[in-house]
């Protein structure tokens, strides 16, 4: 008896699917798909801002495969995905600005190039964000899409515009190094 209740516990245990990571009230799903490809949450983590620790958004990353390695990841030429789910509104305002200081720290070379790639991305920044609104960044091969609320906003072909958008959360300046962490599956 003891035997047969063991057996139909794990077959139960196996038949159920993975669970979705739950984080201040989100629930982000264990796969997503971006450019084609099916990707797995490799980890999220809390954009935290101001010096009161104000609870800004949850930024979830999948990945084809999972990695701890911020430089592999950057370097990949793999699809990824980084979602922002928001939980509070942020005015558009605070966005783009946020968006051109991450820019300034994250751009090595080349970057009155890409300057005009950032022209192009804080245009579709346009829009306050709402508490619930989520903001998808898709990385191809050689590019980033944006999609906001479930509509594509825009795509920019430039593999080093979109290592400086991903370089944001995990380069070697992200917002907060708990939200860096938790990308990476630390948390």
């Amino acid at each position: 008896m003891k035997l047969s209740i063991l057996l139909v516990s794990g077959l139960l245990l196996h038949a159920v699917p993975a669970s979705a990571l739950e984080l201040q009230g989100v629930t982000l799903p264990e796969t997503a798909t971006a450019s084609g490809k099916s990707l797995t949450l490799n980890g999220a983590g809390l954009r935290l801002a101001t010096i009161f620790n104000a609870k800004v958004y949850v930024g979830a990353l999948y990945l084809e495969k999972r990695s701890a390695d911020p430089v592999a990841i950057l370097a990949s030429s793999e699809s990824k995905r980084v979602e922002l789910h928001f939980l509070r509104d942020v005015g558009a305002d605070k966005i783009q600005e946020t968006w051109k200081d991450n820019f300034k720290a994250g751009c090595a070379k080349d970057c009155d190039t890409e300057a005009k790639n950032l022209a192009s991305f804080i245009g579709w920044l346009s829009e306050d964000v709402k508490k619930g609104d989520v903001h998808a960044f898709d990385f191809g091969k050689d590019r980033v899409t944006l999609t906001i609320k479930g509509t594509e906003k825009g795509s920019i072909a430039s593999t080093a515009f979109a290592r400086i958008v991903l370089g944001s959360w995990l380069g070697s300046n992200p917002p907060n190094k708990s939200l860096k962490e938790g990308m990476l599956g630390a948390q």
